[in-house]
């Protein structure tokens, strides 16, 4: 298990520095440099073989897990510590450091794959050297006028959005869904361990179970990209991988966190009855987050994050001592202290408040299907000389214990 371990911490270093050459590009709005590409294509190469070294790996210790299944031992469903599954492998949840793409089936076709020239390809054009896309657009048309994107791409880019994702990153778990509507059991009233004499009955517990329903919602994103820039730029395959993969991110957080459960979304923290809501107290600062924190130590759960918002996080680091000196963040927080945009600074009634989301992530859910598909519009932007990818991906959401979170609310710009 350690070796795996180690596998797996060795393969999420490379990915990072992968993705930090994309995350440079794309800021700077740029392709690859020469440069980058060589070290990208280092990169990926031994990304490549670490995953086959992983896959291998994993495949023995499942196949080791189920012979002893089969000799009368049961697993149950774990909800923390590292790759859980059920008993019989039905599902994967995943740690922030785990790959969806290191699960799936291998598809060796799309390691040379160019999403970029599949585009083009649907749009008309001619790109060099995209034999392989033109046999892959020529598969994978639906009935609607799309094109399906195969597994193997899908989780690549569903690995790149999770890798953004600060729910994530605070330890949300990820999951394969086996279908659209999928349910999960949901324990609902802790066990508790009676003594009993010899002879006697033992006392009802009252052990009790729910189930938490899953439904695939669509996710929907429009990209418009002038037919100019499809020709002449270089790096159109990374710029959309990025693109479809920041974006997600960003609705996959403000969803876990804000989601109202109506129209299609997900249900999130903030909607959620069973997540306790704590007004803040003016310049309480970590005081107040200490109390959030141990609202989930009595749950017997330990926070594994704390989010906040970019002008939070601002108030608290420029917090000084009687001296003027700034003050360092406390020793006892989560190792997880994050910031994200979609937390607004706009809520309350004076429409200026914001919010501190302190919890035990693992209690979050993301249960994805992996296979996503893209349509081409060619009328939409015709005018500006422009083709548009409608692209659709499908997730839900989830608080599997609404009591391993809390929030506290009411922050204002006096509260620091």
């Amino acid at each position: 298990m350690d070796k795996l371990k180690e596998l797996r911490e060795k393969r999420a270093g490379l990915v990072a520095q992968a993705g930090a050459i994309l995350d440079k590009a794309d800021k700077e709005n740029r392709g690859l440099s020469g440069e980058e590409e060589q070290q990208w294509d280092k990169l990926s190469a031994e990304i490549d073989q670490l995953s086959k070294d992983i896959v291998r790996r994993d495949t023995q210790q499942r196949s080791e897990l189920e012979l002893a299944a089969s000799a009368g031992r049961q697993a149950d469903l774990q909800m923390s510590g590292g790759s859980s599954r059920a008993a019989r492998g039905e599902v994967r949840f995943l740690q922030p450091s785990e790959k969806v793409a290191d699960y799936g089936r291998r598809d060796y076709k799309y390691e040379q794959f160019n999403l970029g020239k599949l585009c083009l390809v649907a749009a008309g054009e001619n790109p060099a050297n995209a034999d392989l896309e033109h046999r892959i657009l020529s598969g994978s048309s639906d009935v609607a006028g799309g094109f399906l994107i195969g597994d193997e791409l899908s989780r690549q880019i569903w690995d790149m959005a999770r890798a953004k994702a600060v729910v994530v990153r605070a330890g949300a778990q990820t999951f394969e869904m086996p279908s659209a509507n999928f349910r999960i059991p949901k324990l609902t009233k802790d066990p508790t361990g009676t003594w009993k004499s010899e002879g006697s009955e033992m006392t009802d517990v009252g052990v009790e179970f729910s189930a938490l329903e899953m439904r695939a919602r669509t996710l929907t994103f429009w990209i418009e990209v002038s037919r100019e820039l499809a020709q002449d730029a270089v790096g159109l395959d990374a710029a959309l991988r990025s693109a479809l993969a920041a974006s997600a991110a960003l609705e996959l957080d403000r969803c876990a966190l804000f989601g109202t459960g109506a129209a299609e979304q997900p249900m999130g923290l903030y909607s959620d009855v069973d997540v306790v809501k704590l007004p803040a107290t003016a310049g309480a600062y970590w005081d107040d987050v200490s109390l959030s924190m141990k609202a989930i130590e009595n749950g017997n759960l330990t926070p594994s994050g704390v989010l906040m918002s970019p002008r939070t996080h601002h108030i608290l680091r420029i917090l000084r001592d009687g001296e003027g000196r700034f003050m360092p963040f406390p020793k006892w927080l989560p190792a997880q202290v994050l910031v994200s945009k979609q937390i607004s600074d706009t809520l309350g009634a004076g429409s200026n408040e914001s919010i501190v989301v302190t919890g035990d992530f693992s209690h979050m859910l993301i249960g994805i299907l992996s296979e996503f598909r893209i349509e081409l519009l060619k009328e939409a932007a015709a005018k500006k000389y422009a083709f548009v990818f409608l692209a659709g991906m499908r997730c839900d959401v989830a608080i599997v214990k609404g009591e391993a979170f809390h929030i506290l609310s009411n922050l204002s710009e006096s509260w620091g």
